[in-house]
C-alpha cells in the first residue's frame, strides 16, 4: 500500500503536541528514531487494532461471527499469546454485538476519512437512527472502565474535534447535517483473567463473557464545545506551520515518564539514554 502524507493535524499528533512540544517536534518534525533501549510493548495497541479490525471487516454486523474467523484475525498482529488474546477479543467482540444490537442505530460508514487543508482524522463509525438522526462514533479499547470518565466526555479533544467537522461528515456521506445529533464513545474493556494451560476455548470465552464491558456512552451535540477543541487546533497548526527549529518547541519533563516508563526520546532532553543515566539516591527500608 503506498503511504500518503497527511497535511493536516490529527487528533492524535495534537494529543503529542499538547502533551510536550518537544516531544512532538522530534517524531513528528525532526523524524528522529527512538532511543535504542525503549521498551516496546505494543500488547495493547495490538489487541485494539485486531478488535477494530473484525468490526471494520464486518461493518459492526456480528451476525453469525465465528471464532476461527476472530482467531484468523488476531493471528495476524504481533501479539505474543494469541491463545489468550483470541478468546478475549471474541468476548469483547459478543459483548460488543449485544450492546449494538441495543442501541438500534445502522451503521452508515466505518473508517472514514475526514481531511481538509488543516485537519485529518478517521471517524471509526457513523451511525443513523430509525428517525435519520446522525452520530459520529468513535471505538475504544481499555484494560478498565470508570464512571469517572463520563463527565470528561463532551470535552474529550478527538471526540470534539471531529464533532467541530460535522459537516464536512454530512457532505461527504450525503447525510442532512441538521440532522446530526452528538458522539458515541464505544468502549470495550478487556480482561485480566489469564486462559490456563489445559482449558478449553469455550470455556475460556465464557469466563472471559463474565469480566469483559461494552458501553456506548451518549454525547448530545448541544453537552459539546467542539469550537474550543478546534481553536486549540488551529493555534498548533499554525505554531507547527511556523517553526521549524527544536528552540521553539518547549520541552514538558513532566512527560518524560509516563505510566512509568521513560519517553522514546529521553536521550535528546538529557544527554544519556535512560538506561544509561546513573540514578540519585534512594532511601528504602
Amino acid at each position: 500500500m503506498e503511504y500518503k502524507e497527511h497535511r493536516g493535524l490529527s487528533p492524535s499528533s495534537l494529543a503529542l503536541f499538547t502533551g510536550c512540544n518537544r516531544k512532538y517536534f522530534y517524531k513528528k518534525v525532526a523524524k528522529f528514531q527512538p532511543d535504542p533501549d525503549v521498551e516496546d510493548d505494543q500488547e495493547a495497541l495490538q489487541v485494539g487494532k485486531a478488535f477494530h479490525q473484525v468490526l471494520e471487516d464486518t461493518r459492526h454486523n456480528l451476525t453469525g461471527l465465528a471464532y476461527v474467523t476472530v482467531e484468523a484475525t488476531v493471528k495476524t498482529y504481533d501479539l505474543l499469546n494469541p491463545n489468550h488474546h483470541g478468546p478475549m477479543i471474541f468476548a469483547m467482540l459478543a459483548k460488543y454485538k449485544a450492546m449494538h444490537a441495543l442501541a438500534g442505530l445502522k451503521v452508515l460508514a466505518c473508517e472514514h476519512v475526514v481531511e481538509t487543508e488543516a485537519f485529518y482524522g478517521i471517524v471509526d463509525v457513523v451511525l443513523e437512527d430509525a428517525a435519520g438522526g446522525w452520530w459520529i462514533g468513535d471505538m475504544k479499547t481499555a484494560a478498565t472502565y470508570s464512571a469517572s470518565l463520563i463527565p470528561t466526555l463532551p470535552r474529550h479533544p478527538q471526540l470534539s474535534l471531529y464533532a467541530a467537522h460535522y459537516r464536512e461528515i454530512a457532505t461527504a456521506l450525503d447525510l442532512d447535517a441538521e440532522k446530526y445529533l452528538g458522539c458515541r464513545y464505544r468502549l470495550a474493556t478487556k480482561t485480566k483473567i489469564r486462559r490456563k494451560d489445559d482449558e478449553a476455548v469455550g470455556a475460556f470465552i465464557k469466563r472471559c463473557l463474565a469480566s469483559v464491558r461494552c458501553l456506548d456512552i451518549v454525547i448530545p451535540k448541544d453537552a459539546m464545545a467542539p469550537a474550543d477543541a478546534l481553536g486549540v487546533h488551529t493555534a498548533a497548526a499554525k505554531f507547527i506551520a511556523k517553526h521549524k527549529k527544536p528552540e521553539a518547541y518547549a520541552q514538558n519533563y513532566g512527560n518524560c515518564m509516563i505510566y512509568f516508563r521513560p519517553c522514546e526520546f529521553w536521550s535528546r532532553c538529557h544527554g544519556k539514554c535512560n538506561s544509561d543515566m546513573t540514578t540519585l539516591e534512594t532511601i528504602e527500608p
